[in-house]
């Protein structure tokens, strides 16, 4: 019976927002009634004025009636959606936010930005606090760099059928977080950059979208009776590595897929959220099209999976997460730090998805800097020995 449900705690933002639509009404009268005692005090009786006002009511009426006919349609097609209200959650898990308006929670560190038709538990926001300060403390990183350019937020009315709800928020250093409904299922997923997260997630999406006569019903989708919070820490790491330093397709994949469970074992005692996570989430690999060995390591990271086919997509997560494992269980949780440190002071233009042969070769030799010249060797040494990333599928 979760549907419609608003906790407590946003009273107070409702009865704000119906004291700012009372406004206009106290308005009007406040002129009626100016328009009253100027005619009294330029000596107009009252029947003079009862006289006058029938005249003009008939005199007018029907053309009243014709411009509001004209602007009603006017009014209904361009009229914006209300400014969006800032919001707050109770901290419980089992009491829900149904949103049926744009509406926004800012935290420390980020500013979610919630869609119409989001279904927030309660707990959402302390679960995703305590996944940031989990990301910067295992890379070493801070999630609001000092020297980061921040250059506010995009134009997201892509999103909100060509309306930005967001055009007049700044969110300054905070991260902004876009909550997205996919209310006509076109497959929107999940994804991050520097500039902006963006987290679109059947869990998170009001019941009323499930109506039988919904696209989401229609598609034969269901509804996950949990949220996966791997899948937030996951774009959540991009978020800081983007706005700290670019690295190539096989660390900012690894490192994100790497850091999800890093930060969902480390998280899972402390609160049942992310323990349902860890519960409910399968961990699998990625399809690769050749094996991690001593002989191959070094060269697939060049290469950096830049002329692959779609179809191939994925082997880099798990070429990268592995690379991560086997980084952290040799040199600790600081690996990606010394890395990053060293990558950055080479001032590399290099890109996620654009390969440029010298700064792929330079991401290579920073890896040796940072962990000796035979890193590539001892991993795919590591791999074997594992018996990870040794098993190639073959398509027919």
């Amino acid at each position: 019976m979760r549907k419609g449900f608003r906790n407590s705690v946003l009273k107070g933002a409702a009865l704000s927002v119906a004291l700012m639509l009372a406004l206009p009404a106290a308005g009007c009268a406040g002129k009626a009634d100016n328009v009253t005692t100027v005619a009294q005090a330029e000596g107009v009786t009252s029947s003079d004025v009862a006289e006058q006002t029938k005249v003009t009511t008939e005199a007018t009426s029907d053309k009243a009636q014709e411009t509001m006919q004209a602007t009603t349609t006017e009014v209904e097609t361009t009229a914006a959606p209300a400014a969006p209200v800032a919001i707050t959650l109770d901290g419980v898990k089992e009491h829900h936010y149904i949103s049926d308006s744009y509406c926004y929670i800012e935290s420390e560190k980020y500013i979610l930005f919630v869609d119409k038709d989001i279904d927030l538990p309660g707990d959402f926001v302390v679960t995703l606090d305590a996944i940031v300060d989990a990301l910067e403390e295992e890379l070493g990183l801070s999630s609001m760099p000092e020297d980061y350019y921040y250059a506010g937020m995009d134009d997201n009315s892509i999103y909100y059928d060509g309306f930005d709800p967001w055009e007049n928020m700044e969110p300054g250093k905070k991260i902004p977080i876009l909550l997205l409904a996919d209310r006509n299922a076109i497959g929107r997923t999940s994804g991050a950059a520097g500039s902006e997260m963006f987290l679109s997630m059947l869990a998170l999406t009001a019941d009323d979208l499930w109506k039988p006569e919904s696209p989401l019903a229609q598609s034969g989708w269901e509804k996950p009776d949990y949220i996966d919070y791997s899948e937030i820490a996951h774009e959540m790491t991009h978020v800081i590595t983007s706005r700290n330093c670019t690295v190539s397709k096989i660390l900012t994949e690894g490192v994100a897929d790497h850091m999800m469970y890093v930060v969902v074992d480390k998280l899972a005692n402390q609160y049942p959220s992310i323990a349902e996570t860890k519960e409910k989430v399968y961990r699998f690999d990625f399809i690769i099209p050749e094996v991690v060995n001593a002989e191959t390591a070094e060269r697939i990271f060049l290469e950096d999976f830049h002329d692959q086919a779609h179809g191939d997509r994925g082997a880099e997560y798990v070429i990268g997460r592995y690379l991560c494992e086997y980084l952290r269980e040799r040199f600790g949780r600081e690996f990606y730090r010394t890395y990053n440190d060293i990558i950055k002071a080479k001032h590399l233009d290099y890109s996620y998805g654009t390969y440029k042969v010298e700064n792929a070769q330079a991401l290579v030799d920073g890896m040796k800097e940072a962990f000796g010249e035979d890193i590539f060797t001892e991993f795919g040494n590591w791999c074997v020995e594992k018996d990870v990333l040794q098993h190639v599928y073959v398509s027919e």
